[in-house]
């Protein structure tokens, strides 16, 4: 048996019983709000994207460098492109972003832009000889049409320092707007 819901506009909503000998329920909430399917651009489905270094890349003493983030692991709608996040659904994202620095002398530290502008900043790491890995994350609303992020690199230990493969930007839409 199946029940159908006309509306004024000429559309309908079917919905057709379960294929099984059990019975089901559906439980509506005592108040007015939006149902989410399977088929929605909400969290759960909407975008999310993991992309990073394929290789080492050059950071100049005392400037900031975007990073370069070329290789995407996935990018489930396509709105990572030239190392720029760029959302279509309006809502709130969780990012995560590393830049690892080889060997440099002088502190280093990433930082996430939104639309040019510092929004958040990775943790700083002092001058070492070895290796450095600078890490943050960050909740960002993002309108869906204008907003983006990109991750820059920062360090100053006199002369250039080079990060690693292991460098990346990711994110997932946590609630839409």
């Amino acid at each position: 048996m199946s029940i159908v819901l006309n509306s004024a506009g000429g559309g309908s909503i079917t919905l057709n019983e379960p294929n099984t000998a059990s019975n089901r329920v559906l439980e509506l909430p005592n108040n007015s709000g939006t149902l989410i399917s399977t088929g929605s651009t909400f969290a759960g489905n909407g975008p999310a994207f993991l992309a990073s270094a394929d290789g080492t890349q050059s950071v100049s003493n005392a400037t900031f460098t975007k990073m370069l983030l070329p290789t995407e692991s996935f990018d489930t709608a396509s709105a990572f492109a030239s190392n720029t996040f760029t959302p279509l659904v309006a809502g709130y994202y969780i990012l995560s972003f590393v830049v690892n620095f080889s060997s440099t002398s002088g502190q280093m530290f990433c930082e996430l832009r939104k639309n040019n502008s510092r929004f958040a900043l990775g943790s700083i790491v002092p001058g070492t000889a070895i290796e450095g890995v600078s890490s943050g994350s960050a909740l960002v609303y993002l309108n869906g049409s204008t907003d983006f992020v990109d991750l820059y690199g920062y360090q100053n230990s006199g002369g250039s320092a080079t990060s690693r493969g292991s460098t990346y930007l990711s994110g997932a839409l946590v609630r839409a707007a």
